[in-house]
């Protein structure tokens, strides 16, 4: 990494003091940078060994814990997935996980997904 690359990693991480690295040599490596503070995070390969989710709690000002899961799952293209399969997979896989105890969830990242998807639609009803 060049000198410049190593003070822009810098600037980042001293205003996000709470980070999870999953560097990556593909397109899936993940990075989470906070400054709330990061509790038990834990990193997951849910359906293939090269494509990471972080996993934990983000604890907020007033103390309360959130739970939080980060995806970028594998997009439905030519070059990486002629179905969505596996993307869909994963984000239901996580929705079915989340439980009416777990009362306060975010799920954030890269989903490769809209909205209005069915897959998306099917989560919001598995997960809730």
């Amino acid at each position: 990494m060049t000198k410049d690359g190593r003070k822009h990693w810098k600037k980042i991480e001293d205003r996000y003091k709470y980070t999870v690295k999953v560097p990556l040599d593909n397109l899936y490596g993940m990075h989470l940078y906070s400054k709330l503070e990061l509790v038990d995070t834990d990193v997951h390969y849910l359906l293939q060994d090269d494509i990471p989710s972080i996993h934990g709690f983000v604890k907020l000002r007033n103390g309360e814990f959130v739970k939080i899961h980060c995806l970028h799952p594998m997009p439905p293209s030519p070059t990486e997935s002629y179905t969505s399969t596996n993307r869909d997979a994963e984000i239901l896989m996580l929705g079915r996980d989340i439980t009416p105890e777990d009362r306060k969830v975010l799920v954030f990242g890269d989903l490769n997904d809209v909205a209005w998807s069915r897959t998306t639609k099917l989560f919001q009803e598995i997960a809730d």
